[in-house]
């Protein structure tokens, strides 16, 4: 029996192509897309190559609204590994990788985005601290 993976909103396998594409910016060519040096311009260069092939793999099927093309079940297989390719891209300039989820990428760009342009400082992040349980802690009335 083939089993078919069908929960690409928590992870996508990513397509050989995608990966052999993009080995060079894991290993070798790292660089923030936003610097001026030439690992950053190589990072920027893959970028908006991957972009561009986004663009292009949507015009490959002018008959295709916005709602077909991105059908998390009927997404073309070209532009599905387009977007692949250009997760990557961004992962790998600005050094963030495992997302969970394309929502949590997403997030981090826009704190970057806000980080970079905004003169007001970034709003904190609130993040849940749980209280360790001490044994014999009698301030709360444990014993």
């Amino acid at each position: 029996m083939r089993r078919v993976y069908l929960d690409n909103n928590a992870t996508t396998p990513l397509d050989p192509e995608v990966f052999e594409a993009m080995r060079p910016y894991f290993h070798e060519d790292c660089g923030n897309a936003s610097s001026v040096h030439w690992y950053g311009q190589q990072a920027k260069a893959a970028i908006e190559d991957a972009a561009q092939r986004v663009l292009d793999a949507r015009t490959a099927h002018p008959e295709a609204s916005l709602a077909d093309l991105y059908d998390p079940i009927a997404m073309p297989p070209d532009l599905r590994k387009a977007h692949q390719a250009l997760d990557k891209a961004v992962d790998a300039a600005y050094g963030k990788k495992n997302f969970i989820s394309d929502a949590e990428r997403v997030a981090y760009l826009f704190e970057l985005y806000h980080k970079y342009t905004s003169l007001l400082p970034a709003p904190e992040v609130q993040r849940k601290v749980r209280k360790k349980k001490i044994r014999g802690d009698t301030q709360h009335g444990e014993q």
